[in-house]
């Protein structure tokens, strides 16, 4: 029996990863349109702002300034080592959290929208994690100045950071799916998802180094968002490649997607009456 309304127009006895794979397939047809309105996002989000999303890359650069003076001393490091290792662990984390956080209120907040135009579940997780994007990218310019102020050896494993950082919004885009999807069942997960996010911050090797508790070293090899972290931050600071790390995020992308073509099928039908 065939069940349609004005977000949703498919078969409910269509096999489930068809419809998921469908939806990703229409969702990639309108790159232009989502990519489109993650600019409008940034924009509305600073609008009569003389510098616009430039205050969270002042505001991450004032923080990586005063931490690396700090911090350095409180950790025994020299500062020429350890301003850009929290420069590009800041870089990397407000991607990763900024996703975290957008992922609970992606659905929520297009209520309008998808109620009266059929656009596939993951047009608007391509469209909050291209936001995220956009923000990183301003943000990439600390990096470019803590790069040239400290001389970080740099060579052709650098250029691993681009297949590291597509990696990392392959396991973003899943994410957001997953999480979105049970924000707008759940509302309660929200306020969970921000908690947690902050205490990620904590235990994760972003502001210390992983070498700190070589005695208990499964706490850092057993965290998720350390290989997260780990595969970008190594080649924007010149060192040698984990191949764990790459392993881990590429097993968290097969798995991760998965779950999010299973969350697709069951659900789309559902979400409707979740708004």
């Amino acid at each position: 029996m065939s069940q349609t309304n004005a977000f949703f127009e498919y078969s409910a006895d269509d096999p489930k990863l068809g419809v998921a794979v469908a939806d990703l397939r229409e969702a990639a047809s309108r790159t232009p349109l989502w990519s489109r309105l993650s600019w409008i996002d940034i924009r509305n989000r600073y609008k009569r702002s003389v510098i616009g999303p430039f205050w969270v890359t002042i505001s991450m650069a004032v923080m990586i300034a005063a931490l690396g003076t700090i911090y350095s001393q409180l950790f025994g490091m020299a500062i020429q080592e350890y301003v850009p290792f929290i420069a590009c662990g800041f870089l990397i984390w407000n991607f990763i959290a900024g996703v975290l956080n957008a992922a609970g209120r992606t659905f929520i907040e297009m209520e309008g929208i998808m109620k009266q135009i059929p656009l596939p579940v993951s047009f608007y997780a391509l469209r909050s994690v291209s936001t995220e994007a956009i923000l990183f990218g301003h943000n990439f310019l600390v990096y470019l100045a803590v790069a040239a102020l400290f001389q970080i050896p740099l060579g052709w494993e650098t250029l691993l950071a681009l297949p590291a950082f597509a990696l990392i919004v392959l396991n973003a885009v899943w994410v957001v799916i997953v999480l979105g999807i049970l924000c707008l069942r759940f509302r309660d997960v929200i306020p969970i998802v921000a908690n947690l996010t902050q205490i990620a911050f904590l235990v994760t090797p972003v502001i210390w180094a992983a070498e700190l508790v070589k005695n208990r070293r499964m706490i850092v090899d057993a965290n998720p968002f350390f290989h997260l972290v780990e595969i970008l931050r190594a080649p924007l600071l010149g060192k040698p490649i984990d191949p764990v790390n790459w392993m881990v995020v590429g097993s968290m992308a097969v798995v991760g997607w998965i779950v999010a073509f299973l969350c697709i099928g069951y659900t789309k039908r559902r979400m409707p009456y979740w708004l």
